[in-house]
């Protein structure tokens, strides 16, 4: 089991990057709008920090505790920093940050994949180290 902490840690990390930096921008975004309709802006504000809330969550108990329904749950920050990408969405118009977030969030979740998916041992499904 010692061999899959690493990986654990540094997923644990990326992961962590990438929730911190929804709710630092959520929260600058709510608190001071840059834009024509006020309430709007603060409605995408509050909603971003409430995704980087709810994964920085997801990241700090059940992914740390290898629970496999977080590691799907996590799934969707890949696929939101995409859609971003691919639909030129906002935040900026470089979209760095979206390919960097991209593959933040694609290493939290590769890297430990054996540790929440192990391999089964042979012996356990009759493979080669059972007795005939």
């Amino acid at each position: 089991m010692h061999e899959r902490k690493w990986p654990l840690l540094i997923g644990r990390i990326c992961l962590g990057i990438v929730s911190a930096g929804l709710l630092v921008f959520g929260a600058i975004v709510a608190a001071v709008p840059m834009g024509a309709d006020v309430g709007l802006y603060r409605a995408n504000g509050l909603a971003t920090f409430g995704l980087g809330l709810f994964g920085g969550l997801l990241v700090l108990v059940p992914y740390r505790q290898v629970e496999r329904w977080a590691w799907y749950a996590l799934w969707f920050y890949p696929l939101f920093w995409a859609a971003h990408l691919i639909g030129q969405l906002p935040p900026g118009t470089d979209h760095i940050h979206q390919v960097v977030f991209i593959a933040l969030s694609l290493t939290g979740l590769l890297l430990p994949v054996r540790t929440f998916f192990p391999r089964a041992k042979s012996s356990e499904h009759g493979g080669e180290g059972a007795a005939s």
